[in-house]
């Protein structure tokens, strides 16, 4: 799916946009009411006033409903960041420092090919001719100083060869110590150029906002 196609499918999802405006709305409720000190004392109904004499009740009313919101959110998002995701980490592995053809004798290099196990089909001329087997690379993120290369062989016969391996290693420390630098760069170029990881992850960010301004004036005097 290109990201053209997500764009599209994430503006005509009509629930979770109903998510979203939820927990965008009620994260500025909360992140306004820190930020001006207001206090809640009474509301206006058609048929009478409610009094609040707990402001604190209230904050927390908020609170669970903003953390029960998000999982929700989560829910509905979280296919189109796998799709955002894929779509990244596959551009990032094309770069030459991960995986290069030469120009004139076909031989592959990079850091893909010096991480990759035993079973790996780089340089595999024998490989290269089956039409029936096939091998990928993946990238798990894990926090990026935990991310791993991710190796797959099918073979014709139906078997299957699987590893994943760390990307940081102290062995290749210059190298790895690059390779998380590009994982970074292009995970934050996909973050502020393209507006579909903008719509999916911007109300994440306004509600763990919301979520710490709340909490952490509360834990301080609990500690203190």
């Amino acid at each position: 799916m290109e990201l053209s196609d997500i764009s599209k499918t994430i503006h005509d999802d009509a629930p979770l946009a109903n998510k979203r405006r939820l927990l965008v709305g009620l994260s500025m409720v909360l992140i306004g009411i820190f930020i001006t000190e207001a206090k809640i004392v009474e509301a206006n109904t058609l048929f009478f006033k409610i009094t609040f004499a707990n402001m604190n009740g209230i904050l927390g009313l908020l609170l669970i409903s903003v953390g029960f919101i998000l999982f929700r959110y989560y829910s509905y998002a979280s296919m189109y960041q796998q799709s955002i995701e894929k779509i990244w980490t596959d551009k990032l592995l094309q770069l030459d420092f991960f995986h290069e053809v030469g120009e004139h004798t076909d031989e592959e290099a990079g850091y893909l090919v010096e991480l990759a196990p035993e079973f790996s089909a780089y340089n595999d001329e024998e490989f290269r001719n089956d039409e029936y087997s096939s091998f990928t690379s993946s990238i798990n993120l894990n926090f990026f100083f935990n991310a791993q290369i991710q190796y797959d062989l099918f073979t014709k016969d139906g078997h299957m060869n699987q590893e994943s391996v760390y990307i940081f290693s102290f062995k290749r420390f210059k190298k790895s110590v690059m390779a998380l630098m590009l994982i970074f760069q292009q995970w934050w170029e996909s973050q502020v150029r393209h507006r579909e990881s903008m719509d999916i992850y911007a109300p994440y960010f306004i509600a763990f906002i919301a979520i710490y301004i709340t909490v952490y004036p509360i834990l301080a005097k609990l500690l203190t």
